[in-house]
């Protein structure tokens, strides 16, 4: 009888939404992140949106440089849609679009999750966003969740 119950009490755990094994999985934090010697504060919605498309953006007399991160494609499509609001289609007409309109030159792209850390910890101002637990196993400086919640 015990061990009905028990694989009762385990069907009942799995089947409940967000209680299940791998419940933790989706939940996740997206993160803007710097260099750990960084002076980077926390910034405003509006400097996060202005920061990606380019627009200039100086904080504590440092202009910041947006580094698109590329290391995961889950990660690039939530950012664009719970961040930017917008498709990654659309990002790309309104970074060139900015382009042409003001000059100012497109983010730095980047796939490896080495080159970006690099590029963090040695180029000052540089930010970019990431998963959180991504961000501390890195061991780099979270400046912000940007985002929190469960993806599929």
């Amino acid at each position: 009888m015990t061990r009905v119950l028990a694989l009762l009490a385990l069907f009942v755990t799995l089947a409940v939404p967000g209680r299940g094994l791998h419940a933790d999985e989706t939940h996740r934090a997206l993160v803007l992140v710097s260099g750990t010697d960084s002076n980077v504060d926390r910034l405003s919605s509006d400097e996060v949106l202005f920061l990606f498309m380019d627009a200039p953006v100086v904080k504590n007399g440092l202009r910041l440089q947006p580094v698109l991160n590329e290391t995961d494609r889950l990660l690039r499509e939530v950012f664009l849609q719970k961040v930017m609001f917008m498709s990654w289609r659309h990002y790309q007409r309104r970074l060139v679009s900015q382009a042409f309109s003001h000059g100012w030159p497109r983010p730095d792209t980047v796939s490896s999750l080495d080159e970006l850390v690099y590029k963090l910890q040695h180029e000052p101002g540089t930010v970019t966003y990431m998963w959180k637990k991504t961000a501390e196993a890195q061991k780099i400086k979270i400046v912000q969740v940007l985002w929190s919640g469960s993806v599929n």
